[in-house]
C-alpha cells in the first residue's frame, strides 16, 4: 500500500468520517449512518477472518452500522488508481460477508430441532442477514474509466443481459464531487482537490 493510500485509509478509519462518506455520497446528505453506532467487528467477524485468509482477500475498511433496530455492514475500498477488476473484487468481498453471516447463524442455531432442509442449508428457514453495501472511494487524478458494473466486464450477447444478474459498483470519486455541502466533516475538503 502506498503512502497516499495509507493516509486515506487512516483518514477514513475515523467513524465520523466513515459515516459522513456514506451519508454524503450514498444517502445524499441525509444523516442515516451515525458515527456512534459504527463498530469494527460484526457477529460474523471471526468466521469472516478465516474466510478471508482462505481466499487471500481483505477489505480496506468494514463497519457494522446500527440503523435503528436493524444493522447493516458497510465496506469501503480505497483506490488511488483505477482497478479494472473492482466489480468482481467487491462482489467477492460482499459474498464473503454474507457467507460469514450464514456460518455465524449456523453456529448460533445449532442443529437441534432443525429440519433436514435447514441442516442441508446450514441455516434455519426464515433466517435474515444484514445487508452489505460497499463503496469504492476513488482519489485518483484520472477519471474512473473502469467497469462500473459486472455487465461492463462480460462478453455476452444482448439476449443474455436479461438473465445474467448484474452487480453495480458504487464509485465515490473525489474528482467528481460537485456538492461538498453534503458532507459535514473534513471529508468535504476533497472537493477542492
Amino acid at each position: 500500500m502506498g503512502k497516499k493510500d495509507a493516509a486515506v485509509k487512516n483518514f477514513l478509519e475515523d467513524n465520523r468520517i466513515f459515516a459522513d462518506l456514506f451519508n454524503g455520497a450514498v444517502f445524499e446528505g441525509r444523516q442515516v449512518v451515525k458515527a456512534r453506532t459504527l463498530t469494527k467487528e460484526d457477529p460474523a467477524h471471526k468466521t469472516l477472518i478465516s474466510l478471508r485468509r482462505t481466499v487471500g482477500k481483505e477489505r480496506d475498511l468494514l463497519r457494522r452500522a446500527s440503523l435503528g433496530a436493524r444493522y447493516m455492514v458497510l465496506g469501503v475500498e480505497d483506490q488511488s488508481k483505477v482497478h479494472y477488476g473492482m466489480t468482481v473484487r467487491t462482489m467477492l468481498y460482499d459474498a464473503l460477508d454474507y457467507e460469514a453471516q450464514c456460518r455465524a447463524k449456523a453456529l448460533l442455531d445449532g442443529k437441534q430441532g432443525l429440519t433436514a432442509e435447514e441442516i442441508l442449508s446450514g441455516i434455519a428457514k426464515g433466517t435474515k442477514l444484514m445487508p452489505v453495501y460497499t463503496v469504492v472511494f476513488y482519489t485518483g487524478e484520472d477519471p474512473w474509466d473502469g467497469p462500473k458494473c459486472l455487465h461492463d466486464m462480460l462478453n455476452m450477447p444482448a439476449e443474455m443481459k436479461n438473465i445474467v444478474p448484474d452487480y453495480p459498483l458504487k464509485i465515490v470519486s473525489v474528482r467528481d464531487w460537485d456538492k461538498p455541502e453534503l458532507f459535514k466533516t473534513e471529508l468535504g475538503i476533497f472537493s477542492d482537490c
